[in-house]
Parts: C-alpha cells; sequence; structure tokens
C-alpha cells in the first residue's frame, strides 16, 4: 500500500474514489429497470459529486496534518480498490455498492478520529454519516432484489 506522507494525500486518494463512485452510479443507473431505483442512484451520483467537491475544498488544510498516528493496515482495509466486473448482473453491481459505501464511510470515520481541526472533522464526520445512508439504501434493494428472486 502507498504510504501518505499527510492526510491531504489520504484526501486525494478519497477524492479519486468519489469520482469513481459517481461514475459506478451513472453506469449502475443505466442498468436497472426501476424508474425509482434509477432516480436513487442518479442522486447517489450527484451526492458523490458533492462529496467530491466538499473534499477538493478541504484538502488543503489536511496537508499539515500528519499521518503518524494512522495504522495502515487499518487504513488499507477501505481503501483497496474493489474490483469492478466488466459483465456483472444488477445484483452483483448493488453488492458492490454496498461494500464501497460500507468502505468509504470507515474511512472517514477513522481520518475524522485523526483530526483535532473541527472543521476538517466535521466535514469527514458527515461524509461518514451520508455513506451510511447510501449502505443503507444498496441493503434495501439488495433484499427486495432477493426477496423477488425468492
Amino acid at each position: 500500500m502507498k504510504k501518505f506522507d499527510n492526510l491531504g494525500e489520504v484526501l486525494q486518494f478519497a477524492i479519486s474514489l468519489e469520482q469513481m463512485s459517481y461514475e459506478f452510479y451513472i453506469d449502475l443507473s443505466k442498468r436497472t429497470a426501476s424508474d425509482v431505483m434509477k432516480k436513487v442512484l442518479l442522486d447517489f451520483a450527484d451526492e458523490e459529486k458533492g462529496h467530491k467537491q466538499r473534499l477538493e475544498r478541504i484538502v488543503g488544510v489536511a496537508e499539515n496534518i500528519s499521518t503518524d498516528t494512522l495504522n495502515p493496515e487499518e487504513l488499507s482495509r477501505y481503501i483497496a480498490a474493489v474490483p469492478i466486473p466488466e459483465n456483472m448482473t444488477y445484483e452483483q453491481a448493488i453488492k458492490i455498492a454496498m461494500n464501497k459505501e460500507h468502505a468509504a464511510m470507515m474511512l472517514y470515520q477513522i481520518l475524522a478520529k485523526m483530526t483535532e481541526e473541527k472543521a476538517l472533522r466535521d466535514v469527514l464526520e458527515l461524509l461518514a454519516v451520508e455513506e451510511a445512508h447510501h449502505k443503507r439504501r444498496f441493503e434495501k434493494e439488495y433484499h427486495e432484489i432477493k426477496t423477488r428472486s425468492n
């Protein structure tokens, strides 16, 4: 795993993850037959774009915060790229989305704990809450898929 020298570098990486999530949800919205879920996915894509913008606004503040207290092994569990198969089913995509949102939530919780900078911590905690909301929505959709297939 890459060694991050400061929290700003971690946030730069998180920015790229938010961009990938945005693109993933746009793609996923094209795969669903449900108009309701299509709107949910497009809304999530917009929220991921908003997350990216929030991170871009605070990254400069975070460049002065050392990552010395950050456990690299713990961090690596949440920043590992989630492989996305080329030809996946909608159900597989929802499962990947659940995992992506869980990882993002955990990453932001960890990062929020390592900073005493209130404004930065508040943004990271808010992002963690929003990612938890996304995860719950995907869990609900996954449960509905499983219920329909039984």
